[in-house]
Parts: structure tokens; C-alpha cells; sequence
């Protein structure tokens, strides 16, 4: 007989595994510089169970969040407590024997890097990309073997502790995936016309016809061509718009955009529409599917699920200084076998 987990469909790998760099670079934003680890990368900042945390490990997500936050920097507190959640579910899956091979994660990684070249449509494009974020092929490959080592063993572990009443027939799944709305981020570049702009429909439409054409075979990214092709007294002047929606569900666009962009890929502009008084064009940085969006809901409910149930059970010692203040509040338990200990080194 199978366990429950052995009837759970497989996640996209493509959806959480390395989802910060993947969702970044298709976004097309600057990203930092991939930043050296810590002279005190071998410095030991707790302990969880028998295991040691260092200060690499925390460098290691903080250059990953950073990247998937737009070089904002996370708190101590919560790059301990993800660095702290990570370990411990990956603990379990290593007491139940479950190691992944060196060939395993090879093959998944070189999957993702085909995935990402093939997002950027050239290999100078995703060249180019690398060099924004100061990493190398080198670089990358190894960040996504500890990516993928961590994802499959978290995997696993939420695998094994998923009950048989949380596994959905296939047609409610599909009736779950279906209900699911996509996410998309738009961003808008408009023409006003009109009597206060002295430009006609027409002649607006003709003119972000034209600059579109300009934008698309310059080869930049996004924010460069805005840069490059668009005049900041005009921006200053109302003449010409530019908006950031950010993600929105595509139940919340208008019907005219979003039957505009329906069909359409990340990384793309649509045609020309008028919205009130502008002819716009919209770029689509960022586009979530409702089966993605679907199975990391699942994954990230999984996952808390389990780390409710282990956190309790688990014995943490702090030894830096500077971290223990730090101390995750998930973590500060009173009173159970996992009472949380803090020591000095």
C-alpha cells in the first residue's frame, strides 16, 4: 500500500524551488549585485537539534531575499527563522533516510537554467542578466544545487505529512485549479490626447505606435527603454503617463485591458487600446498562471501545517551575541521538550 504523500501530484518544480530568482528575472528588475558572504561565514549562530547554523547559511538567504524583494534587506528575525524552518524540515527528511543524489539534482538544476534561457529568448540576453545580478554560471549553478537540494528534501518531508484527507480527487483538483484566478503585473505607457494635450486620438495612437517600435528593437530591458525612449519633461508635463500596477488577479482589471492582454507572455507588450483619454500600451512583467498559483498555496499551507507541528518539538540553541535578540517568536516556546535555550559562545 502507498503512503499519502505517494498520491499528492508533483509541484512545478519551476514554482518554488528557486521562485524569487526565477519571478525577479522575469520581471526584468535591477537586481544587487550578488554580495560576498560574511568575513564570519564560518561563524556558528545556532544550533537546531544537533544541527549548526553559520553565518553563511544566513548570508545565503539574505542574497536570495534580496533578490526577490528588490534589494531590500530582511530582518535578522526572519532570516533566522526561514534559515531555522528550512533545517528543520530538511532534518526530517534526512532521519527518514531520504538524501537526493549528486545526478538528481543535476538534472533539475540544468532543467531551470534551460527554463530561465529560454524566458530571455537569446543567450546574450540572459548573459546580460547574469551580469545585472553579479552572478556567474558558476555562481548560479551552485546557489540553485543548495536551492533544489533544500526544496526537495522540504518536499519530501511535507509529503510524508500530508493526511489522506487533504488529498483532492483529480476532478476536484481540477475544479479547485479552475477556480483559482492568474495574477499578472502591469505596467502602463500612455498617451493623453485631447483639447489640454492638442493631440488628437489618432495622432496619440500613431506616436505610442512609434515609440513602441523604438522600445522594442532597442533589445533593452523594461526600465532601460523607459529610460532611453521616454522624455521626463513629458512624464513632468502629464503628456505621457507611466503606471506601475503591480500584481494584480485579472478579475480586478478593466475588461478593455484585460481582454487586451489575455493570451499573452510575460515580458510583452500589448496593442495599443484607449482608456479614457489616453491611447495606452501595457507591459506585462510578471505573469502567474492559476495552476502555479494553485499548487504553491497548497505547498506553503503543507509547509506551515508541518512546521506547527515541529516547532514545538525542537530544541534551539543560540550562541551569537548579535543574534539573540533575533530569536524567531515561532520559536519562543515555554514549558514544552522543545524549550528554547540561549547561550552565549
Amino acid at each position: 500500500m502507498t503512503g499519502a504523500h505517494d498520491s499528492i501530484p508533483p509541484m512545478p518544480r519551476l514554482t518554488h524551488i528557486i521562485t524569487a530568482l526565477i519571478c525577479i528575472m522575469l520581471m526584468q528588475t535591477p537586481l544587487p549585485a550578488a554580495t560576498p558572504s560574511s568575513r564570519n561565514a564560518n561563524r556558528v549562530v545556532a544550533r537546531v537539534n544537533a544541527d549548526l547554523i553559520t553565518q553563511s547559511d544566513i548570508d545565503h538567504y539574505i542574497r536570495r531575499y534580496k533578490r526577490a524583494h528588490g534589494g531590500e534587506a530582511p530582518t535578522k528575525s526572519k532570516a533566522l527563522e526561514e534559515v531555522m524552518d528550512s533545517l528543520l524540515l530538511r532534518q526530517i527528511a534526512t532521519k527518514a533516510g531520504y538524501i537526493p543524489t549528486d545526478s538528481e539534482i543535476s538534472t533539475i538544476v540544468e532543467e531551470q537554467i534551460a527554463e530561465l534561457r529560454k524566458q530571455y529568448g537569446s543567450q546574450a540576453k540572459f548573459d546580460s542578466a547574469l551580469r545585472n545580478t553579479g552572478y556567474t554560471m558558476g555562481t548560479l549553478r551552485a546557489d540553485m544545487r543548495k536551492e533544489v537540494l533544500a526544496d526537495l528534501q522540504i518536499q519530501h518531508t511535507i509529503g510524508s505529512r500530508v493526511s489522506m484527507s487533504q488529498i483532492e480527487s483529480k476532478e476536484e483538483r481540477q475544479k479547485n485549479i479552475d477556480a483559482t484566478d492568474t495574477e499578472i503585473h502591469l505596467c502602463r505607457l500612455g498617451i493623453v490626447f485631447g483639447a489640454e494635450a492638442d493631440k488628437t486620438q489618432e495622432e496619440a495612437t500613431e506616436e505610442l505606435t512609434d515609440l513602441l517600435k523604438e522600445i522594442k528593437s532597442s533589445g533593452l530591458d523594461f526600465q532601460k527603454s523607459i529610460r532611453k525612449f521616454v522624455k521626463e519633461t513629458d512624464l513632468e508635463n502629464g503628456t505621457v503617463q507611466l503606471d506601475d500596477f503591480g500584481l494584480k488577479k485579472s478579475s480586478e482589471l478593466a475588461k478593455t485591458v484585460s481582454n487586451a492582454v489575455v493570451g499573452m507572455n510575460a515580458q510583452s507588450w500589448t496593442k495599443p487600446i484607449v482608456t479614457g483619454q489616453t491611447v495606452s500600451a501595457f507591459y506585462i512583467l510578471a505573469k502567474r498562471d492559476a495552476h502555479t498559483i494553485y499548487y504553491e498555496n497548497k505547498y506553503t499551507k503543507a509547509r506551515e501545517d508541518a512546521l506547527r507541528t515541529l516547532r514545538p518539538r525542537t530544541r534551539v540553541t543560540i550562541f551569537a551575541d548579535d543574534y539573540k535578540s533575533a530569536m524567531p517568536a515561532k520559536y519562543r516556546q515555554k514549558g514544552t521538550p522543545g524549550t528554547v535555550t540561549k547561550k552565549n559562545r
